[in-house]
Protein backbone atom coordinates (compact mmCIF):
# COMPACT_ATOMS: atom_id res chain seq x y z
CA UNK A 1 0.00 0.00 0.00
CA UNK A 2 1.05 3.53 -0.28
CA UNK A 3 0.98 4.65 3.37
CA UNK A 4 -1.33 7.92 4.10
CA UNK A 5 -3.02 8.05 0.23
CA UNK A 6 -4.72 4.56 -0.13
CA UNK A 7 -6.51 1.49 1.96
CA UNK A 8 -7.01 3.63 5.01
CA UNK A 9 -8.76 1.18 7.94
CA UNK A 10 -9.47 3.07 10.91
CA UNK A 11 -11.06 0.70 14.31
CA UNK A 12 -13.00 0.28 17.39
CA UNK A 13 -12.08 -2.08 20.07
CA UNK A 14 -11.69 -3.35 23.42
CA UNK A 15 -8.22 -3.06 25.21
CA UNK A 16 -7.47 -6.45 26.42
CA UNK A 17 -3.85 -6.33 27.96
CA UNK A 18 -1.69 -3.18 28.74
CA UNK A 19 1.76 -5.13 30.09
CA UNK A 20 3.98 -4.28 27.12
CA UNK A 21 7.10 -5.61 27.52
CA UNK A 22 8.74 -3.08 25.82
CA UNK A 23 7.32 -0.08 28.06
CA UNK A 24 6.32 1.81 24.93
CA UNK A 25 2.85 2.33 26.27
CA UNK A 26 1.36 -0.15 23.46
CA UNK A 27 -1.82 -2.08 24.16
CA UNK A 28 -4.05 -5.56 23.03
CA UNK A 29 -7.00 -4.74 21.16
CA UNK A 30 -9.63 -6.59 20.62
CA UNK A 31 -10.21 -4.84 17.28
CA UNK A 32 -14.29 -4.81 16.20
CA UNK A 33 -15.05 -6.80 13.11
CA UNK A 34 -11.37 -8.05 12.95
CA UNK A 35 -10.61 -10.02 15.92
CA UNK A 36 -12.91 -13.21 16.62
CA UNK A 37 -15.31 -12.07 19.64
CA UNK A 38 -14.47 -15.96 21.30
CA UNK A 39 -11.12 -15.68 23.48
CA UNK A 40 -10.94 -18.98 23.36
CA UNK A 41 -10.92 -18.90 19.48
CA UNK A 42 -8.67 -15.98 19.68
CA UNK A 43 -6.89 -15.48 23.12
CA UNK A 44 -5.67 -12.05 23.84
CA UNK A 45 -1.83 -13.52 23.73
CA UNK A 46 -2.26 -13.49 20.11
CA UNK A 47 -3.60 -10.44 19.31
CA UNK A 48 -1.29 -7.41 18.02
CA UNK A 49 0.55 -4.79 20.24
CA UNK A 50 -0.91 -1.27 18.83
CA UNK A 51 0.99 1.28 19.30
CA UNK A 52 -0.14 4.62 20.98
CA UNK A 53 0.20 8.21 19.17
CA UNK A 54 0.78 10.76 21.74
CA UNK A 55 0.05 14.12 21.66
CA UNK A 56 1.70 16.64 20.02
CA UNK A 57 2.92 18.56 23.40
CA UNK A 58 4.85 15.21 23.72
CA UNK A 59 8.22 14.95 21.99
CA UNK A 60 8.07 10.97 22.40
CA UNK A 61 11.82 11.25 21.60
CA UNK A 62 15.22 10.88 23.36
CA UNK A 63 13.61 10.45 26.77
CA UNK A 64 11.17 13.67 26.22
CA UNK A 65 8.15 14.11 26.60
CA UNK A 66 4.64 11.93 28.03
CA UNK A 67 4.42 8.96 29.11
CA UNK A 68 2.08 6.79 26.84
CA UNK A 69 0.30 5.30 29.41
CA UNK A 70 -3.22 5.80 30.87
CA UNK A 71 -4.99 3.34 29.07
CA UNK A 72 -6.28 0.79 31.06
CA UNK A 73 -8.06 -2.95 30.05
CA UNK A 74 -11.42 -2.52 28.97
CA UNK A 75 -10.99 1.17 27.95
CA UNK A 76 -12.75 1.33 24.45
CA UNK A 77 -10.60 2.82 21.70
CA UNK A 78 -10.14 4.08 18.42
CA UNK A 79 -7.28 4.34 15.60
CA UNK A 80 -6.10 3.10 12.67
CA UNK A 81 -4.06 0.69 11.03
CA UNK A 82 -0.36 1.77 9.62
CA UNK A 83 -0.84 -1.57 7.40
CA UNK A 84 -4.39 -0.90 5.74
CA UNK A 85 -6.08 -3.69 4.67
CA UNK A 86 -3.32 -6.33 6.44
CA UNK A 87 -4.99 -5.09 9.68
CA UNK A 88 -1.60 -6.40 11.60
CA UNK A 89 -0.55 -2.85 12.28
CA UNK A 90 -3.05 -0.98 14.68
CA UNK A 91 -2.48 2.62 15.82
CA UNK A 92 -4.29 3.62 19.24
CA UNK A 93 -5.45 7.27 18.16
CA UNK A 94 -7.80 7.95 21.44
CA UNK A 95 -10.27 6.66 23.79
CA UNK A 96 -13.91 6.70 23.87
CA UNK A 97 -15.81 7.74 26.99
CA UNK A 98 -18.78 5.31 27.74
CA UNK A 99 -22.33 6.06 29.79
CA UNK A 100 -25.05 4.61 30.69
CA UNK A 101 -28.43 6.50 29.49
CA UNK A 102 -30.40 4.49 32.18
CA UNK A 103 -27.71 4.75 35.13
CA UNK A 104 -25.56 8.12 35.41
CA UNK A 105 -23.44 5.86 38.12
CA UNK A 106 -22.23 3.87 35.62
CA UNK A 107 -20.89 7.46 33.58
CA UNK A 108 -17.13 7.03 32.59
CA UNK A 109 -16.37 10.70 32.63
CA UNK A 110 -14.44 11.46 36.33
CA UNK A 111 -17.50 12.80 38.29
CA UNK A 112 -15.39 15.99 39.46
CA UNK A 113 -15.68 17.28 35.70
CA UNK A 114 -19.78 16.53 36.29
CA UNK A 115 -19.96 18.86 38.94
CA UNK A 116 -19.82 15.68 41.59
CA UNK A 117 -17.19 15.41 44.65
CA UNK A 118 -16.02 12.01 45.01
CA UNK A 119 -12.63 13.30 46.73
CA UNK A 120 -13.08 12.60 50.76
CA UNK A 121 -11.51 15.05 53.11
CA UNK A 122 -10.95 15.15 57.05
CA UNK A 123 -11.22 18.45 58.04
CA UNK A 124 -9.01 19.19 61.25
CA UNK A 125 -7.86 22.45 62.91
CA UNK A 126 -8.50 25.60 61.10
CA UNK A 127 -8.86 23.50 57.72
CA UNK A 128 -11.07 25.26 55.88
CA UNK A 129 -14.22 23.34 53.83
CA UNK A 130 -13.39 22.27 49.97
CA UNK A 131 -13.89 25.22 47.71
CA UNK A 132 -15.37 22.54 45.28
CA UNK A 133 -18.03 24.38 43.37
CA UNK A 134 -17.67 22.76 39.63
CA UNK A 135 -20.34 23.12 36.91
CA UNK A 136 -19.77 20.90 33.77
CA UNK A 137 -18.18 21.28 31.17
CA UNK A 138 -15.45 23.49 33.07
CA UNK A 139 -13.60 21.90 35.09
CA UNK A 140 -10.48 19.38 33.69
CA UNK A 141 -9.86 16.96 35.46
CA UNK A 142 -7.23 13.94 35.83
CA UNK A 143 -8.40 10.58 37.43
CA UNK A 144 -6.12 7.73 38.45
CA UNK A 145 -6.93 4.42 39.22
CA UNK A 146 -5.18 4.67 42.43
CA UNK A 147 -7.51 7.71 43.68
CA UNK A 148 -5.25 10.69 42.69
CA UNK A 149 -7.10 13.63 41.42
CA UNK A 150 -5.94 17.04 39.34
CA UNK A 151 -8.33 19.73 38.50
CA UNK A 152 -7.82 22.88 36.96
CA UNK A 153 -11.48 24.32 37.06
CA UNK A 154 -12.52 27.19 35.31
CA UNK A 155 -16.02 27.35 36.31
CA UNK A 156 -17.10 30.97 36.50
CA UNK A 157 -16.52 32.70 39.92
CA UNK A 158 -15.26 29.79 41.16
CA UNK A 159 -12.00 28.94 39.33
CA UNK A 160 -9.46 26.71 41.60
CA UNK A 161 -6.47 24.59 41.44
CA UNK A 162 -6.78 21.36 43.21
CA UNK A 163 -4.06 18.19 43.81
CA UNK A 164 -5.44 15.35 45.56
CA UNK A 165 -3.17 12.41 46.68
CA UNK A 166 -5.53 9.14 47.98
CA UNK A 167 -3.98 9.22 51.44
CA UNK A 168 -6.09 12.35 51.37
CA UNK A 169 -3.06 15.23 50.88
CA UNK A 170 -3.81 18.17 48.47
CA UNK A 171 -3.25 21.61 47.71
CA UNK A 172 -5.88 23.59 46.73
CA UNK A 173 -6.16 26.86 45.82
CA UNK A 174 -9.59 28.76 45.32
CA UNK A 175 -10.49 31.56 43.12
CA UNK A 176 -9.24 34.19 45.80
CA UNK A 177 -6.24 32.59 45.18
CA UNK A 178 -6.41 31.43 48.62
CA UNK A 179 -4.00 27.91 49.61
CA UNK A 180 -4.19 25.04 51.31
CA UNK A 181 -1.74 22.79 52.50
CA UNK A 182 -2.39 19.72 53.88
CA UNK A 183 -0.40 16.29 54.56
CA UNK A 184 -1.60 13.69 55.85
CA UNK A 185 1.56 12.09 56.81
CA UNK A 186 4.77 13.78 57.51
CA UNK A 187 6.01 16.70 55.79
CA UNK A 188 9.37 17.57 54.49
CA UNK A 189 10.63 21.53 53.23
CA UNK A 190 14.19 20.98 52.58
CA UNK A 191 16.50 24.00 50.75
CA UNK A 192 19.87 23.82 49.99
CA UNK A 193 20.68 27.70 50.31
CA UNK A 194 18.65 30.10 51.79
CA UNK A 195 15.37 30.60 52.38
CA UNK A 196 12.72 33.42 53.28
CA UNK A 197 9.13 33.82 54.01
CA UNK A 198 7.73 37.16 54.25
CA UNK A 199 3.99 37.54 55.28
CA UNK A 200 1.91 40.38 54.93
CA UNK A 201 -0.49 39.89 57.77
CA UNK A 202 -0.10 37.64 60.72
CA UNK A 203 1.26 34.37 61.33
CA UNK A 204 0.04 31.79 63.89
CA UNK A 205 1.97 28.70 64.56
CA UNK A 206 0.17 25.73 66.59
CA UNK A 207 0.97 22.41 67.71
CA UNK A 208 -0.57 19.59 69.39
CA UNK A 209 2.52 18.11 70.53
CA UNK A 210 6.46 20.02 71.02
CA UNK A 211 7.76 22.98 69.03
CA UNK A 212 11.44 22.43 68.52
CA UNK A 213 13.67 25.52 67.20
CA UNK A 214 17.40 24.52 66.65
CA UNK A 215 19.83 26.58 65.03
CA UNK A 216 23.47 25.79 64.34
CA UNK A 217 24.27 29.12 64.09
CA UNK A 218 23.24 32.48 65.99
CA UNK A 219 19.16 32.64 66.37
CA UNK A 220 18.21 36.45 66.35
CA UNK A 221 14.24 37.60 67.18
CA UNK A 222 12.99 40.83 66.79
CA UNK A 223 9.81 42.62 67.02
CA UNK A 224 8.83 46.46 66.16
CA UNK A 225 6.70 46.05 69.05
CA UNK A 226 5.82 44.33 72.12
CA UNK A 227 6.76 40.49 72.82
CA UNK A 228 4.54 38.33 75.20
CA UNK A 229 5.61 35.08 76.83
CA UNK A 230 3.38 32.99 79.06
CA UNK A 231 3.62 29.43 80.05
CA UNK A 232 1.54 27.21 82.00
CA UNK A 233 4.27 26.03 83.58
CA UNK A 234 8.13 27.04 84.41
CA UNK A 235 10.61 29.30 81.77
CA UNK A 236 13.66 28.25 81.60
CA UNK A 237 16.49 30.48 80.42
CA UNK A 238 20.04 29.08 79.89
CA UNK A 239 23.07 30.24 78.37
CA UNK A 240 26.57 30.27 79.30
CA UNK A 241 25.76 34.38 79.50
CA UNK A 242 23.04 36.19 79.96
CA UNK A 243 22.90 39.71 79.21
CA UNK A 244 19.53 41.66 79.86
CA UNK A 245 19.14 45.30 79.06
Amino acid sequence: MSLGFENFIWFIGIVEDIEDPLKLGRARVRIINIHNKSKSLVPKEKLPWALIMNSALSASYKKIGISPVGIDVDTTVIGFFLDGTECNQPVIMGTIVGTDLQDSSKNDTPPESRGIDEVKKNQIGPEPKSSYNSKYPFNRVLRTKAGHVIEIDDTPDHERIHIFHAKGSYIEINKEGDTVYKSEGQGYQIYNKNNEVFLKGNLNIKAEGTITINSDGNMNIQSGGNIDMSASGEINIKGSKINLN
